[in-house]
Formats: C-alpha cells, structure tokens, sequence
C-alpha cells in the first residue's frame, strides 16, 4: 500500500537493504529504530531525515554531506 506524502514527512528514518545472498532489496521508511533490530545479513543503511545523519552498521552516525554543485 502506497503511503501519503504526510505519512513519509513524519517518519524520521529512511532504512534501505539488500540482501547480497539473494540479489532482493527495499527500503522503508520508519519513526522508530533501534540498533539491535539492525542486520548485518542485509547490508542495511539508515538514514536519519531529521538530524541529516546516516549508519552503515546501526550504531555510529556520520554527518550527511552537502553537495556543493
């Protein structure tokens, strides 16, 4: 089901995946996430909209980079 554009507005996290196993991939968007939820397995990346922070392993947060084109 497709979500309204308010409903991605308030989620405060952009999670993507692939699992390199089977080639399938996604992503989702959230309000909630914790650290112990995250998968190694899956190659996730988290991106936190509010605070313009990004985790490759669901636990260090690194600025996200402006493009300066």
């Amino acid at each position: 089901m497709a979500k309204s554009i308010d409903d991605m507005a308030r989620a405060k996290y952009l999670v993507t995946w692939q699992d390199v196993a089977t080639g399938e991939s996604g992503a989702f968007y959230t309000s909630w996430f914790d650290s112990e939820k995250y998968n190694p397995d899956l190659q996730m990346v988290i991106i936190d909209r509010v605070r313009d922070l990004v985790s490759f392993d669901g636990e260090t947060w690194k600025d996200i980079e402006d493009d300066t084109l």
